[in-house]
């Protein structure tokens, strides 16, 4: 498996999915939340290429948490125990060939298990939801506040179109040489060698208020960036500080000095807490 971001002529991120090499002429993509399907449509027209976009019969489920090693084990086999992060093995189920990776957007760590055959669903989600309740399995979705505190980024949320991957911290998984043939390659390469006018990064907070959208952040009197998103602001006690995620001017010396104390400035109440030094936490 492999991170790679997708981008525009100008850099700008249109997705950013996991890829998964099945053979050397066959590869799928998990994407985020946009549409690299038409995407993909639009650079075949553009190039006059006589093939068909298609997306597989293929649906996801993550089995996350500190368990989840264990359940799968249990119901496929000990083989799974051997499957590295990031990498990918098969198992068979109901006479089918399916594939199974150590991955998720999950801190805690655990597998994914790309079904092909919608029809298989049910029949999956049964056998996992009744080998589980050993295990005390419940379901869920991904976890808004240990996404945000364990520097989990997420597209349209964090950054969109609008970002390029040096600005969140992703610069480290492009081929900027010209080793790669890609859609927005020169572009990166300017980026890289000029280097970015904003950078996301990580922000404490004192909490005490819920956001809905962009707030204005910045040292007092003196104007950051945007706050983009922030962890529940019902977490219990033990989640605090409030942590968020926001963009700022990386040139700005307040912005990294992990000292400073910033003010998050919604009407008619105002916030405070520090940026971190390291990107995110």
């Amino acid at each position: 498996c492999l991170y790679i971001p997708i981008t525009d002529p100008k850099g700008g991120l249109i997705n950013d999915p996991v890829m998964l090499k099945l053979a050397a002429d066959a590869f799928w993509l998990s994407i985020a939340d946009s549409d690299v399907l038409l995407y993909a449509m639009g650079l075949a027209l553009g190039r006059g290429m006589d093939v068909e976009i298609t997306e597989p019969d293929v649906n996801t489920v993550a089995i996350q948490g500190p368990k989840a090693e264990d359940l799968l084990a249990s119901l496929f086999g000990s083989k799974i125990r051997n499957i590295g992060f990031f990498k990918y093995n098969w198992i068979d189920f109901k006479g089918t060939r399916q594939l199974i990776a150590r991955s998720g957007y999950s801190r805690q760590g655990g597998f994914e298990i790309y079904l092909q055959g919608g029809h298989l669903g049910t029949d999956l989600w049964d056998s996992i939801w009744a080998a589980g309740q050993a295990f005390n399995i419940r379901p869920g979705c991904p976890n808004l506040i240990e996404r945000i505190e364990g520097g989990l980024l997420s597209y349209g949320n964090e950054f969109t179109r609008e970002n390029n991957p040096f600005e969140i911290g992703h610069g480290k998984y492009c081929t900027i040489d010209n080793s790669l043939d890609y859609v927005g390659r020169e572009a990166l390469q300017k980026i890289a060698l000029n280097g970015v006018s904003r950078k996301i990064r990580g922000v404490a907070f004192d909490g005490g208020f819920a956001m809905g959208g962009d707030f204005e952040l910045g040292a007092i009197d003196e104007g950051l960036g945007l706050l983009t998103d922030e962890n529940d602001p019902e977490a219990p006690p033990s989640a605090a500080p409030k942590v968020s995620v926001a963009q700022d001017d990386p040139e700005d010396t307040l912005g990294s000095d992990p000292e400073t104390e910033l003010e998050l400035r919604l009407e008619p109440k105002a916030s405070f807490g520090s940026m971190s030094s390291g990107g995110l936490y």
